[in-house]
């Protein structure tokens, strides 16, 4: 919804005309038309409000919306964070202050995805001190903020807080929207991913298939949402060694992402990466080094040389390199592996100490 409700021009008519079609787009995945209507969107109510207008903050969060999903993460932040300089100052108005919540918990979402988690942290804890003021709190845009400061918490290794707030958002949500709405899944799906980065694989199981069966129920079985619950099914099922389950899965999601994003996307590098360790787990080392490569250089193109998830695979490299006997790119990949995480994810992150141990052995058989 629009801050602004009663409209008098043919200008802000139009543009409210275009920035629902634009929403409506993306709500169907067609993102590049999403983008070329939010613009245009844009641009008259610029024209006709100025630039610091609540309705150019609601359109820059579907355009940090649509970056997002096409794998712009630089320019979500931006846009985001342009809509939370916009609101700030209208929070006394009860729509501003809900877009206001919303800008800031992208923003948040876009730090993340940078790799920024500490900074992600604290913008979303700044928000949810004033959402939980403005909007009461047990609002459903106050459980979003909860659910990022848990993202936020997974990736620092701040385990026990994101379990906190990863139940508080859980909590609201349930009261407000009932057991089966499709947002519940979002909370179920980081509540297994908590719980893999912990090394919980067999309590992930329960969070991650609770999520597809919310979800799939909620949405059908090709939304986008539920293909990425999927993933994360599987990728628990990884940690159970039990790769018959999870190489189907790998495989749709691959399918799937190449028809929706073409041939190179966030979601591919991950697929590619997990499958390559699936092929590595089997012995088919060739084929999981090509695997691993071609993840690697497109997670480079994507997030930058400093993302965690580059040290990810570069740590899958690394044990690769030393099982085929190639012990300097092993030790070339861990040591940039280590450098990451702990620059990214703190000393005591579980990446962190499995790369320094990796490390250290390596170092040990010289």
């Amino acid at each position: 919804m629009l801050a602004t409700t009663h409209r008098h021009t043919v200008l802000e008519t139009t543009a409210c005309e275009l920035f629902e079609q634009a929403g409506n787009s993306f709500q169907r995945g067609e993102c590049h038309r999403s983008r070329v209507l939010a613009t245009r969107a844009l641009r008259l109510f610029e024209a006709e409000s100025g630039s610091n207008h609540p309705d150019v903050a609601n359109v820059r969060n579907l355009l940090g919306q649509i970056a997002t999903e096409l794998g712009d993460n630089a320019t979500a932040r931006e846009q985001h964070a342009r809509a939370v300089r916009i609101t700030r100052r209208w929070q006394s108005h009860p729509d501003v202050a809900r877009i206001f919540a919303q800008a800031v918990c992208q923003l948040a979402n876009a730090e993340i995805n940078l790799g920024h988690f500490d900074q992600a942290r604290a913008t979303a804890l700044g928000g949810l001190k004033i959402a939980r003021r403005t909007l009461g709190r047990d609002d459903p845009d106050v459980a979003s903020l909860h659910n990022v400061i848990g993202i936020a918490g997974k990736y620092s290794a701040r385990f026990a807080e994101a379990r906190r707030h990863y139940l508080r958002a859980l909590t609201i949500l349930e009261q407000q929207l009932g057991g089966g709405h499709a947002d519940l899944a979002s909370i179920y799906h980081n509540l297994g991913g908590l719980e893999h980065a912990a090394g919980n694989f067999a309590v992930g199981e329960s969070f991650a298939r609770t999520a597809v069966v919310i979800r799939r129920a909620a949405l059908g079985p090709n939304h986008p949402h539920v293909i990425a619950d999927e993933c994360a099914l599987a990728g628990v099922l990884d940690g159970l060694g039990r790769f018959e389950e999870s190489l189907p899965i790998y495989r749709r999601a691959l399918r799937y992402w190449r028809r929706r994003h073409g041939a190179e996307h966030y979601e591919i590098a991950v697929n590619l990466n997990n499958l390559a360790a699936i092929h590595h787990a089997r012995g088919r080392l060739a084929l999981a080094e090509r695997l691993y490569q071609r993840a690697l250089k497109m997670k480079r193109r994507l997030l930058g040389d400093q993302h965690p998830d580059v040290g990810l695979t570069l740590h899958n490299v690394a044990v690769l390199a030393d099982d085929r006997g190639n012990r300097r790119a092993a030790e070339a990949a861990i040591t940039e592996a280590l450098r990451i995480f702990q620059s990214a994810c703190g000393a005591a992150h579980p990446h962190t100490l499995d790369a320094h141990r990796l490390h250290e052995q390596l170092h040990a058989t010289r």
